[in-house]
């Protein structure tokens, strides 16, 4: 966080905005930072979980979305831990939240988590079959990372550029915590809507995937 305050914060002197109101830029960057670490590090151990449980999933008939549950709840327990310590900063920024927009923070994290398990159900299994895949997922979350708004605001970036950056699928949820937080209100029917059609779109991926090679896990193993 302090190496992207003072790259962005101090040196490219980016003021993010919310409505008229110009907020801490530190504030503005552990909305996004903040859930888009539970996500990042729930999807960047997903591929490995099948690998990691082998040993109950030959011995036991368990149904093996319940290590994604298991992985999506220990990535999630670090913000329970940070929250704390991001009020504390707010207030002494001079921003004062608000119990909604705390909630609503918590509850765009936890969306954000459902989306991420119909990702890492493909991941898991394709990973089964295709060893490489759990070696190209960090890259592909790092350019993640940067192609949404969380160390710039959105409203820096031009036209052509902020669309084809929104096709990342966390691109709605990113703006709806920044909303929750900051606006204390979720307040865009397209994020919501972007958020949900991604949700659809990558359930139905994760799941065609787990049944076309459900069958197939545990001779792999």
């Amino acid at each position: 966080m302090a190496l992207y305050a003072l790259v962005f914060g101090v040196i490219l002197k980016s003021r993010p905005m919310v409505g008229t109101t110009e907020v801490p830029y530190v504030v503005y960057l552990c909305c996004g930072l903040l859930p888009w670490t539970v996500w990042s590090s729930f999807l960047g151990r997903a591929p490995q979980v099948f690998m990691e449980n082998a040993q109950y999933i030959k011995k036991i008939r368990i149904p093996k979305a319940l290590f994604l549950v298991q992985a999506a709840i220990i990535a999630f327990i670090p913000l329970l831990v940070a929250l704390p310590l991001f009020l504390a900063l707010s207030w002494a920024l001079g921003f004062t939240p608000s119990i909604v927009g705390l909630l609503g923070l918590v509850l765009v994290t936890l969306v954000g988590l459902v989306l991420c398990c119909g990702i890492a159900m493909a991941l898991a299994y394709l990973n089964v079959f295709i060893r490489d895949v759990s070696q190209l997922v960090p890259f592909i979350l790092q350019a993640a990372f940067w192609s949404l708004p969380i160390c710039y605001a959105q409203i820096q970036l031009e036209g052509g550029l902020k669309q084809v950056l929104q096709l990342n699928p966390f691109s709605g949820l990113i703006n709806l915590a920044h909303a929750a937080f900051l606006n204390r209100s979720l307040s865009s029917g397209a994020d919501v809507a972007h958020a949900g059609l991604m949700i659809l779109a990558f359930w139905m991926v994760g799941l065609f995937v787990a049944y076309r090679t459900d069958k197939w896990v545990v001779d792999e193993l």
